[in-house]
């Protein structure tokens, strides 16, 4: 449950910084509570399509991925239910198809990277509870900033641009 809430909080922050609103962070949490659900199936049915993609070999995983890149950013900014999300990120991301499966390529390669990463520096420890509290910290605020600042952002900017860019075409 932490990584949807994380997910709906980053991409609170990075749409109210974009559009320069100020709220206490207690109120995205408040907030996020009500797109929970809707998240964590969005989540699971993504995930589940992914990993088919992966299954059948890396490149359609991928492909799905990008298709997929926008679910929760409707789910969460418009308010869309959970089969919307999905048919509306399907429809957005056959615009500007490469670009969005460059943007899930790189959402992948970062969190694969500090997966590795993590696992690494973790799997040296010969006993869970010989982990530091330090490195739990450290490692928790890595993957908040990762989530926040190296994905939901760089998305969330792809996904306004290309809302801008469809209002534009249809004037």
């Amino acid at each position: 449950l932490i990584s949807p809430l994380l997910t709906i909080i980053a991409i609170f922050i990075a749409n109210d910084l974009i559009e320069n609103n100020k709220r206490d962070f207690l109120v995205y949490y408040a907030i996020s509570w009500q797109f929970l659900l809707k998240v964590l199936i969005l989540s699971l049915i993504s995930t589940l399509c992914i990993g088919i993609g992966l299954l059948l070999f890396i490149v359609p995983g991928i492909l799905i991925a990008g298709l997929l890149i926008f679910v929760n950013y409707f789910a969460i900014l418009e308010n869309k239910t959970v089969l919307d999300s999905l048919n509306l990120s399907w429809e957005k991301s056959k615009l500007n198809f490469f670009q969005c499966v460059l943007m899930a390529g790189f959402f992948w390669f970062i969190t694969i990277l500090t997966i590795t990463v993590l696992s690494a520096i973790s799997g040296s420890y010969d006993e869970l509870n010989e982990i530091s509290q330090t490195y739990t910290i450290i490692s928790s605020s890595l993957a908040i900033y990762i989530q926040a600042c190296l994905i939901s952002f760089p998305i969330l900017v792809f996904y306004k641009t290309q809302s801008l860019n469809k209002i534009e075409d249809s004037i």
